[in-house]
C-alpha cells in the first residue's frame, strides 16, 4: 500500500516488492503526464473494490478529466457511473474483481460508443438481465 500526500492510499496489487511498485508508479505517471500534455484522449475506469466508499466514487468523478466510467455495487447518480448489482462479488460489498469485470464490461455498456464519443451508454441487454439498473 502506498500513501500520497498523507491521505491518498493506493493498493499496489501484483508486485513483488515496494521498489517494483514504485518504479511502475513513476513510469505510468510519466506516461499519463505526457499524454495529458499532448492532449491525448485518456480513458479512465474505476471500480468500487478494496474498501471503496461513496466518497471515493464522488472524488473520482470530480477529477478534472473527461472520459471517465465507474462500475459499482454502490448506487451513485452520475451518467458515467454504472450501478451493476448483477456483477456484485459473492460475500463482498463490491463488484467482481477487475479481471472478471474486464471480460463482462461489454455486457454493461457500449464500450465502442464510449471510445468514439466519450459518453457512457448503458447496454439494453444488461438492463434486461438485471446486471445494471
Amino acid at each position: 500500500i502506498g500513501v500520497l500526500k498523507d491521505d491518498l492510499e493506493i493498493h499496489f496489487l501484483h508486485y513483488s516488492s515496494a521498489t517494483e511498485a514504485e518504479e511502475k508508479w513513476h513510469r505510468r505517471a510519466g506516461r499519463l503526464g505526457l499524454a495529458l500534455s499532448e492532449e491525448t484522449r485518456v480513458f479512465m475506469k474505476f471500480c468500487d473494490r478494496e474498501g471503496c466508499e461513496l466518497s471515493h466514487i464522488e472524488r473520482f468523478h470530480d477529477l478534472p478529466f473527461q472520459n471517465k466510467v465507474s462500475f459499482g455495487s454502490i448506487p451513485y447518480d452520475n451518467p458515467n457511473h454504472l450501478f451493476v448489482p448483477g456483477l456484485k462479488a459473492k460475500n463482498e460489498n463490491s463488484v467482481i474483481d477487475g479481471q472478471a469485470l474486464f471480460g463482462r464490461r461489454y455486457a454493461c455498456f457500449d464500450f465502442a460508443h464510449w471510445i468514439r464519443t466519450g459518453k457512457v451508454e448503458k447496454n439494453v441487454t444488461s438492463k434486461m438481465l438485471g446486471l445494471i439498473s
